[in-house]
C-alpha cells in the first residue's frame, strides 16, 4: 500500500492467531474500527473475508510468510485454509495510523 509513491506505515497492535489446517477455520470477529489488518501466516492458505466466511481452494491464495494488509469491514471475519498438506498459524495484527 502507498500514498504519493511512499510506504504507508502502520502503528501494529493487538495480534490474535488462527489455527491453518486441512479445513476452514475462522477468526473471531475483528473489532478494529480503523479497519485495517496484517496478515501473515507460516504456511501456504487460502483466505476468505465475510461475516461467517468459509475459505475453499477458490479462495484467494496467500503464499507462506507473504505480509498482505487488508482493510476489512469492522465485525467481519477471516477463514484460512491450507494449500497444501503443510498446517501452520495465521496472524491477524490490527493496524492503526
Amino acid at each position: 500500500m502507498a500514498i504519493g509513491g511512499y510506504p504507508t506505515a502502520f502503528i501494529l497492535k493487538d495480534t490474535s492467531t488462527v489455527s491453518v489446517g486441512a479445513s476452514s477455520s475462522q477468526s473471531s470477529a475483528l473489532t478494529n474500527n480503523s479497519l485495517h489488518y496484517r496478515i501473515v501466516c507460516s504456511c501456504d492458505t487460502h483466505i476468505e473475508v465475510g461475516s461467517n466466511p468459509t475459505a475453499t481452494t477458490g479462495s484467494a491464495m496467500l503464499p507462506a510468510y507473504t505480509i498482505e494488509y487488508l482493510v476489512i469491514p469492522e465485525g467481519s471475519k477471516i477463514a484460512f485454509l491450507r494449500f497444501s498438506t503443510q498446517s501452520g498459524t495465521a496472524y491477524i495484527t490490527e493496524c492503526t495510523r
